[in-house]
């Protein structure tokens, strides 16, 4: 039983690799295109976290630019329980939740809580 669903598997995987129509497409213009353009042109909010200014600018829900005085750090969406989590990857984490309210987390340094003042 078990080499009847290996083989129909393997049938069905040839059989819609075959169906492409001898189309070839460039695995990185796939990634390419699915990587978010980091322009500064999307929702931006400035926020104050225990004393350091930080401005975001969200690229639709995945990826954010944070900027903290002449660093500018380009992360991306990460899953979270609740909220939007974005991270470097280098330990640096910039995570939202509620309209107003963060936490930054710089690598090697200690969390702080952030707020957006409202209009």
């Amino acid at each position: 039983m078990r080499k009847i669903q290996t083989l129909l598997l393997v049938s069905v995987i040839f059989a819609t690799s075959a169906c492409d129509n001898g189309k070839k497409e460039d695995k990185n213009a796939i990634s390419q295109s699915k990587t978010p353009s980091l322009s500064i042109t999307n929702n931006q909010t400035i926020y104050k976290c225990e004393g350091i200014n930080v401005k975001a600018t969200f690229i639709g829900e995945d990826a954010a630019i944070i900027i903290i005085g002449d660093n500018k750090l380009e992360m991306k969406n990460e899953p979270s329980a609740s909220g939007a989590k974005y991270s470097d990857g280098k330990g640096n984490i910039f995570w939202t939740y509620g309209d107003d309210e963060a936490t930054l987390i710089m690598s090697g340094q200690k969390d702080r809580q952030c707020t957006s003042p409202k209009d």
